[in-house]
């Protein structure tokens, strides 16, 4: 069981842990796991709040800040162990107070440490007296005849395999208190020394030095755990660490959510806010919500737009664009969209973060969509995002940059649709028809005492002719009646888009590929206001206005 305490959200805590009052301003907590996540914004006073936590138990508290060189001696000064290891914990070779012998009475939270070659020192130190020790019972054991006993492995040992399991391709050495990488070059091996490696290089073998060198049972407060290290390595560093030290509590403070997430533990921490003086720090226990999904939105202050797609997806990358005022979560499909955005409003008086859903319109009735929109959750006004790019202001601007005669494109560009709907026509009535479907069995009253029953009944009332003569006659409609508009409204087919891209002599994704980048550029205005229209209505104000702001706020402006 580790122990560790925080600040008390009502009480002041910059300076010590009794209040004014002679009642304890800390927070006391217990956990079975060795690891406790806080996350919190820039500017929420994360390195503070580490200094603060340090300051609780200067014996048994170490703190690895963010400010720290990573410039290694080319030979590394030797020293006892004992007073290496006090020079890393205390900043002198004895115990002493951290604030003022480690701070040199500097600011705690943006002074340089400069601690590297006493971490290196100490860990030889170790290495020296454990090989000492070994000889000596070697010695003992060759003079009564026995066998010797097995060679004992250092903190040194541990730091190698560390090291070179987060660079496989890589091997960490020492000769001579000099520290140096082995790599395989062309059939032979070429050797660079510590301080040749690269920021990652160095920034793991200090931070796996630093962990290993400290005593038994010491709590770690780890400021920044992400600085100098790539998001492919800091996850495998810091759980190889957890387990080399099953000993101690590890306290990380990161703004990073994605690393947050992959900590195994359920005490975690959100900084709410800090006025200079009192933290407001919060517990965080969603329920029914992903977790890192929420770790990842509660790093940032921006209200949430909740989308269909994936990261990277044509989606994601198009509604960042037009809603630069929100944060875009893709969520896959249109289910997690529904789910997500339901959890994140029913937990709005605990974040305090405004969260809608935008979905595509797809083949779903106007009944349907009245129901989510009591929820947040808002439909495009054309049949899926895609169509977006092919709306006829868009093709009007993309004409316009590629100097082409706008009415001529345009009119190839509604030829080609019509032509890709008769083509699909069974296909897109029999996909509606499927669409109604699927509502109306989702939204059917079953008995759950008799359910074979209800759902019978809920069948019957399913009029499947009805349906397609009604979808049949809104499709010939808009194809009979050359309403491009109504096209792309109910249109719900991926070939639109690379059909209409042939038209400017694009094929593949080329097409939406050259909107975004329009959208970012020279068009943003012309393409922006194109798409306005068949955005929710609920989100208009957001296209424009806010883009503009952020803008204004940029660049300096008033």
């Amino acid at each position: 069981m580790f122990e560790y305490y925080l600040p008390g959200n009502s009480i002041d805590c910059r300076d010590a842990p009794v209040g004014d009052d002679g009642s304890d301003a800390r927070e006391h907590h217990e956990t079975e796991s060795n690891v406790v996540i806080i996350v919190g914004a820039n500017g929420s006073g994360k390195s503070k709040l580490g200094a603060w936590l340090e300051r609780q138990d200067q014996d048994h508290v170490h703190r690895i800040v963010a400010q720290r060189k990573l410039n290694p001696s080319e030979f590394t000064p030797l020293k006892s162990f004992e007073v290496a290891e006090n020079y890393v914990r205390f900043g002198l070779g004895r115990p002493g107070r951290k604030d003022v012998y480690k701070w040199g009475g500097e600011s705690e939270t943006t002074k340089l440490v400069d601690d590297y070659d006493d971490t290196l020192a100490g860990l030889l130190a170790e290495r020296n007296n454990i090989s000492n020790a070994f000889r000596e019972e070697c010695s003992k054991a060759d003079a009564a005849g026995r066998s010797h006993p097995p060679a004992p492995l250092a903190k040194l040992d541990h730091l190698f395999e560390i090291w070179s399991s987060i660079f496989p391709q890589r091997r960490l050495r020492e000769r001579d208190s000099k520290f140096f990488a082995e790599v395989n070059v062309d059939g032979g091996v070429r050797q660079y020394p510590a301080a040749k490696m690269s920021d990652g290089e160095r920034s793991v073998l200090y931070l796996a030095a630093q962990v290993l060198c400290v005593p038994e049972v010491t709590t770690f407060i780890i400021d920044e755990p992400e600085v100098h290290l790539h998001g492919s390595i800091m996850s495998r560093l810091w759980s190889a660490l957890e387990d080399a030290r099953p000993d101690c509590l590890f306290i990380y403070i990161t703004h990073d959510v994605e690393f947050a997430a992959t900590r195994q533990t359920d005490d975690r921490y959100w900084i709410r806010g800090y006025d200079g003086e009192r933290w407001r720090i919060d517990r965080i226990e969603p329920e029914g919500f992903p977790e890192p999904l929420l770790l990842e939105i509660l790093g940032n202050r921006k209200s949430v737009l909740f989308v269909e797609g994936e990261q990277g997806s044509l989606d994601s990358k198009l509604y960042s664009v037009l809603f630069p005022g929100r944060y875009v979560v893709p969520c896959g499909s249109c289910a997690s969209v529904l789910e997500r955005t339901k959890a994140f409003r029913a937990l709005s008086s605990w974040h305090l973060l405004d969260a809608v859903g935008l979905i595509d319109r797809d083949f779903r009735s106007e009944e349907e969509l009245a129901s989510y929109a009591r929820h947040g959750i808002y439909a495009l006004e054309v049949a899926e995002v895609e169509n977006l790019f092919i709306v006829p202001g868009v093709l009007d601007a993309v004409s316009s940059h590629l100097e082409f005669d706008a009415a001529h494109k345009r009119a190839e560009a509604e030829s080609r649709v019509r032509s890709v709907l008769e083509k699909d026509f069974t296909v897109q009535v029999g996909a509606a028809v499927m669409s109604e479907v699927k509502h109306m069995l989702t939204m059917a009253n079953i008995d759950r005492d008799d359910m074979e029953g209800s759902l019978q009944r809920a069948v019957q009332n399913i009029d499947i002719p009805a349906m397609q003569r009604c979808a049949t006659k809104r499709l010939r409609g808009v194809i009979d009646n050359c309403d491009y508009a109504g096209a792309l409204r109910i249109a719900n087919t991926k070939g639109l888009v690379p059909e209409v891209g042939k038209v400017f002599d694009m094929k593949g994704g080329r097409f939406p590929d050259l909107v975004l980048r329009l959208m970012r550029g020279s068009q943003k205005e012309a393409l922006r206001d194109a798409m306005k229209p068949y955005l929710p209505e609920q989100l208009r104000d957001e296209v424009g206005d806010r883009m503009m702001q952020l803008e204004i706020d940029e660049s300096g402006g008033a």
